[in-house]
């Protein structure tokens, strides 16, 4: 039970980790409200600790660079899971930052040890974080399977080309990104015959829609890839060994930045308006309800009675939860409420005129 994360901070060229159980779906509720927001909410997480979680147990993590203003992040509960919601919110969070070098840990608690500095000071190799067993796709799927690309009854990725003569085509499959990639050029020869396919839309939690995808440009011979789980895909190095001669490049935006990379706009799959103001500025109302925190500690004081809780635990959920430490003041929930909607317009707005920004 829990929501660990590990926050990494650095200041001063003095690094710091702090480790929590509770906190995971809070990081974009933290991140939001700014820089020294932040930076006051990690000093407060104390005691820092010497070790990083590996990615079975850190469910998010925020790397704070005070010095070269740089900010890493995951986390959430709809915006962890999903990269359209995460493009929006990197849009949401660049107007807070402003100055600041902002981006999305893709792979989690492996890219907050790979920042420079991190890895030597906490004397490990970022990849030994790497725990999970999962299946990785090392090899292309047949071309037969390649070619009849729906024997399921879903798009779980989608390949957009622009050819040649200057015409966009997408191509939908039902099966992950690295077994079509994976077959190197022959793809394109293959694509080439294939009748093209309507673009689904960007729905989240639509299971049966697209998790990964790339786009490709024939013309500068050039790839963007994205994975849904991209510590367990093809690193862009393997896929530019098998793509000789092609620049592969990676992002972790969702089909939006597939669609605004071969020029046209993201409101093409967007989901409805009604779904990300639900969704995005729920996960940012977490913890700021009026009346959460007095329903938090109601359960809180019920759950402490349930007799098969050990100590440590029952202690804990007292002295954190029911009778917590007085917190700061804060904007009633109406207040904040209308000022992350108003970043969201701004941000979807900006996402559909102004669509590809590095």
């Amino acid at each position: 039970m829990g929501a660990r994360v590990n926050y990494v901070l650095i200041e001063g060229e003095v690094i710091s980790v702090y480790y929590s159980k509770w906190g995971a779906q809070s990081v974009p509720t933290v991140v939001i409200d700014g820089p020294e927001a932040t930076l006051a909410y990690i000093r407060d997480e104390g005691p820092t600790t010497e070790s990083l979680m590996d990615d079975i147990w850190a469910e998010g993590g925020i790397l704070l660079d005070m010095d070269r203003h740089a900010l890493l992040f995951f986390g959430g509960e709809n915006i962890m899971f999903s990269p359209p919601w995460q493009r929006i919110f990197l849009r949401m969070v660049r107007h807070v930052w402003q100055g600041w070098s902002i981006a999305w840990a893709g792979r989690g608690i492996i890219d907050l040890a790979s920042y420079p500095g991190v890895a030597e000071f906490l004397r490990i190799d970022p990849s030994s974080l790497i725990k999970r067993n999962e299946r990785v796709i090392d090899q292309p799927f047949a071309e037969a399977k390649i070619r009849n690309p729906h024997e399921k009854p879903w798009a779980y990725t989608v390949i957009t080309v622009t050819w040649e003569d200057g015409r966009v085509c997408d191509y939908t499959f039902d099966s992950a990104l690295d077994g079509y990639l994976l077959l190197g050029p022959g793809l394109l020869d293959v694509l080439r015959e294939r009748e093209t396919d309507n673009l689904p839309r960007e729905e989240p939690d639509d299971d049966s829609l697209p998790r990964e995808g790339t786009y490709i440009d024939t013309v500068s011979q050039a790839m963007w890839v994205w994975h849904y789980r991209p510590v367990y895909s093809a690193k862009p190095e393997r896929i530019a060994q098998i793509w000789s001669g092609w620049n592969v490049n990676e992002h972790f935006e969702g089909l939006g930045r597939q669609v605004a990379l071969s020029g046209r706009s993201p409101a093409l799959v967007a989901a409805p308006y009604e779904q990300v103001e639900a969704e995005l500025v729920g996960d940012l109302m977490h913890g700021h309800n009026d009346d959460e925190d007095a329903k938090s500690q109601a359960l809180a004081q019920e759950l402490a009675k349930q007799p098969q809780l050990d100590s440590a635990t029952r202690a804990f959920i007292l002295n954190e939860i029911a009778n917590p430490t007085p917190s700061p003041p804060r904007p009633p929930a109406a207040e904040r409420r209308a000022y992350l909607t108003a970043l969201l317009q701004q941000a979807l707005q900006e996402d559909a005129g102004d669509p590809v920004s590095e």
